[in-house]
């Protein structure tokens, strides 16, 4: 009776330890599997963090194309106006030639030193004048209209970036740190 109780002591013994091994095993594997499972969910923290940077980017993109949009629009009639001060400037410089050439055929008909030839030097002179005056403007009017378009455009900026809650300083255009939208504006 000793050696069949032996028998089943050892029995129980060996099933007791297989049975601890798993649960050794087990418990290896339940570790494992927590260390899988925090590891993923600091991954998924750090992919949110991501979608949300890149949808603060985005919405940066959209303003800063809304406002290229707007310069663009502000500096187009600047364009056409540089371009038709390049042709008048074209105009003078064909009237300048013109002058010149009748001056010279002038000049060897009616011979040098009568009062005719004098009168149409001075007219030839006072046209030059003219031109002259006319060319000093437009360069003085492109030059205003350059300054009066670079005022607009910086006045838009800042309104912009007014509108878009500021930047601040260039520190604050880092990472994480740019101004949170307002969610009750539009």
């Amino acid at each position: 009776a000793e050696k069949a109780r032996s028998d089943d002591l050892s029995g129980q013994l060996r099933t007791l330890s297989e049975r601890v091994g798993q649960a050794a095993r087990l418990e290896r594997a339940y570790i494992a599997l927590q260390d899988a499972h925090r590891a993923q969910g600091a991954e998924l923290a750090k992919a949110q963090a991501d979608a949300r940077h890149v949808g603060k980017y985005k919405q940066t993109v959209r303003a800063q194309e809304k406002l290229i949009a707007k310069l663009e629009s502000l500096v187009r009639p600047a364009l056409r106006d540089a371009k038709k001060g390049k042709e008048a400037g074209g105009e003078l410089d064909e009237l300048r030639a013109k002058l010149a050439a009748m001056e010279a055929q002038h000049a060897e008909a009616a011979g040098v030193g009568t009062e005719e030839h004098v009168k149409l030097v001075m007219r030839a002179e006072q046209a030059e004048r003219r031109a002259t005056a006319t060319e000093a403007e437009l360069a003085d009017n492109a030059r205003r209209y350059a300054r009066e378009i670079a005022a607009l455009k910086l006045k838009l900026a800042e309104k912009e970036a007014e509108l878009m809650g500021g930047f601040g300083s260039q520190v604050n255009l880092e990472l994480d740190e740019l101004p949170q939208p307002n969610p009750r504006d539009p």
